[in-house]
């Protein structure tokens, strides 16, 4: 039995990115295809944000980061959060071994993502929203950007630390 595999699905080829692209990684969806049961997740647009729809960043603030619209400052903390603990559990439910997300995104960048002033300084580098519940709901889940599996080698260790080897 293949071991399930959560994936961003931008990089899966669907065109669900703020600006109603993708970031398809065709070597990588590949190798998992032949390895792993894939699982797309796509928190921006599961979370219920259109596509496309305005590009955001996490601020830091007084009650705590907030994922925050650019140019409006409108706040999609609360419709993320509400979101994530329903995701989560249906992630333990399938029972995924490991997770490939997508460097630097507001909700998926795994220790990338750029954290904000509210004056837009930039301050600090860290998880996403969704990367961040993840790894606290599940801190021994091996979690990966695509960034860190160009190389094929890379991509089996991954494997390798995903099936317990």
């Amino acid at each position: 039995m293949k071991p399930k595999i959560a994936i961003s699905a931008c990089l899966l080829g669907q065109n669900v990115r703020y600006d109603g692209t993708d970031k398809l990684q065709a070597d990588l969806v590949a190798f998992l295809k032949e390895h792993a049961e894939i699982i797309p997740v796509c928190p921006e647009t599961e979370c219920g944000l259109g596509v496309p729809r305005e590009p955001m960043r996490i601020e830091k603030g007084e009650g705590g980061d907030q994922l925050v619209i650019i140019k409006s400052g409108v706040s999609l903390t609360q419709q993320m959060t509400g979101w994530i603990p329903g995701k989560l559990d249906e992630l333990a439910r399938v029972g995924i071994r490991g997770c490939i997300l997508k460097a630097r995104s507001p909700s998926c960048g795994v220790k990338d993502t750029p954290v904000f002033y509210m004056d837009g300084t930039p301050i600090e580098k860290g998880p996403g929203f969704f990367t961040r519940a993840l790894q606290e709901q599940f801190p021994d889940l091996i979690i990966r950007t695509e960034e860190e599996l160009q190389a094929e080698e890379e991509r089996k260790s991954f494997l390798k630390q995903v099936l317990g080897n």
